[in-house]
């Protein structure tokens, strides 16, 4: 008993020494380890406008810029002469969709450069000078004059750079719709070029299937457009990389003889997709609209669901 009490005494006293350290008083602390000193405060700002400094110094004006256009296939090309200065060549052509006439339009000459913005004089035409302004990524041109353009042909607008452009997801589904290498139903010509460039072809369809068409060969990649939104993307993937993705993809799977469907019906959106019949290891694939084509398919058991 003895021992118990002499133990408990003992706790006592190493408990009252712990209360009798003085409270700390921890706004204070945090103030101290947040507060910083005018000196340092300046040299975050110094080393703020150095970072941006060297981010423009870095930045390059020179190469291919896409016209972010629906229906205009223009491109400005940029190539430097000495350090402010540059020469420039601006061209765009459009192809009436009523009567199939190509309409063109050109700008060439030289440019200031003034932080980020060029000051251009054309040689075509003295009173065609105008601005280039950069954001980013985008060049934004300005002509000076309205009666630089023709009445077919205007080249004021949004230039991405073409080196800029990122490679497309082939496949996925995102605020429930397609996505077929980047492109949704609700895109426009102008949104796909700021994914994918300029296309070797863009206008009405030669054919008269489609009302409006991008062609880009060296992607295997086709658009068809209806009122400047897409009805039809169509491209093709190795049948190694396509089944994998397409494997993680919701929606209702449907079969037929020779197709494979998933159908997103709140969309009425479908990804159809079969073998190549000249190369097996290769997929081509589309997206459309469900029509009633497929659901006559569906009801009359040629287009089967899966279970």
């Amino acid at each position: 008993m003895g021992k118990f009490v002499l133990l408990f005494l003992s706790f006592l006293a190493i408990v009252a020494g712990c209360e009798s350290k003085p409270a700390v008083d921890s706004t204070k602390e945090i103030s101290a380890n947040t507060e910083k000193s005018p000196a340092s405060a300046q040299q975050s700002k110094e080393d703020s406008q150095q970072e941006q400094e060297e981010i423009e110094e870095a930045f390059d004006w020179t190469g291919e810029w896409v016209f972010l256009s629906d229906d205009n296939l223009g491109s400005l090309k940029i190539e430097k002469v000495d350090e402010e200065t540059i020469r420039y060549h601006l061209g765009g052509s459009v192809i009436n969709s009523v009567n199939g006439s190509s309409y063109a339009n050109v700008m060439e000459g030289t440019g200031t450069i003034s932080g980020n913005t060029i000051t251009y004089t054309n040689e075509l035409s003295e009173d065609c000078g105008g601005t280039m302004e950069r954001n980013g990524n985008i060049i934004t041109v300005t002509a000076a004059n309205g009666a630089c353009h023709t009445p077919q042909v205007y080249l004021d607008g949004d230039y991405i750079k073409a080196d800029s452009l990122k490679e497309q997801s082939l496949l996925e589904i995102k605020n429930g719709q397609f996505l077929v290498r980047g492109i949704s139903m609700w895109d426009t010509p102008s949104t796909v070029k700021e994914m994918h460039g300029n296309p070797e072809y863009e206008g009405p369809d030669e054919e008269g299937f489609y009302e409006w068409i991008q062609e880009y060969e060296n992607k295997k990649l086709f658009i068809s457009y209806s009122n400047n939104q897409p009805d039809y993307v169509h491209t093709e993937a190795p049948a190694d990389v396509f089944l994998p993705e397409v494997e993680k993809l919701s929606g209702e799977r449907y079969t037929s003889e020779d197709s494979n469907y998933i159908y997103l019906p709140e969309k009425e959106q479908l990804l159809i997709y079969q073998t190549k019949a000249e190369d097996p290891s290769v997929i081509t694939l589309f997206t459309a609209y469900a029509d009633g084509n497929f659901h006559a398919g569906v009801e009359n058991g040629w287009i089967v669901k899966e279970e």
